[in-house]
């Protein structure tokens, strides 16, 4: 009987340390995935941290690229000759090509001396293939000048808040699929803007 007794208590020992011990491991296991969720969440924010960071970081990057650009650009223009810019309006002030000047006594160019300066503007500021654009047509109207065929940069492009007397003449390949169109000033002679086109 005494037998039985201790048998029956280590057997009751037995089963309270197991409990025990199945308790701690389901503790132990509550507290690991405790953990491991946190560190999940702690993950979450560094990665969205540093996902605002790359973003913030690509926004600098791109505005310091475009000071850079812009600084070498009028580093450029600056360090040219005046020979070379009295050459190359593209080179000179705006006042080039947003010049408002009084017509009062002025007489209109000709057509064909537009077409000569616009193609003398094409072969040698913005590098036209004049073989390939070929003139097409020449009209008269008045346009606002700009200087969006050489501006180079959204941030340099400039359009006048005035209109001029102008030819506007149209240039394009032997398919018509590209095109070129220039305003000459009918009474500056100069060269105040136009645009590209194509299909």
């Amino acid at each position: 009987m005494k037998k039985d007794k201790k048998l029956y208590s280590i057997f009751i020992i037995a089963i309270l340390i197991d409990f025990t011990i199945l308790s701690y491991l389901m503790y132990s296991n509550y507290q690991l995935q405790q953990k491991v969720s946190n560190l999940e969440k702690d993950i979450l924010k560094i990665e969205d941290r540093l996902s605002q960071q790359k973003i913030q970081f690509e926004d600098v990057n791109e505005k310091v690229s475009d000071m850079i650009e812009k600084e070498k650009t009028e580093q450029y223009y600056e360090n040219l000759t005046q020979e070379e810019k009295s050459k190359h309006p593209t080179w000179v002030e705006d006042d080039y090509y947003f010049d408002n000047s009084s017509i009062e006594g002025k007489t209109s160019i000709t057509e064909d001396k537009a077409i000569e300066i616009w193609n003398e503007y094409r072969k040698n500021i913005i590098l036209n293939d004049l073989d390939e654009y070929k003139v097409k047509k020449v009209t008269t109207g008045k346009v606002n000048p700009t200087n969006n065929l050489t501006a180079g940069t959204g941030w340099n492009e400039k359009k006048a808040d005035y209109e001029r007397n102008a030819y506007i003449i149209y240039c394009s390949d032997v398919d018509d699929l590209s095109s070129i169109t220039g305003y000459v000033d009918m009474y500056t002679g100069k060269v105040i803007g136009g645009f590209y086109g194509g299909v």
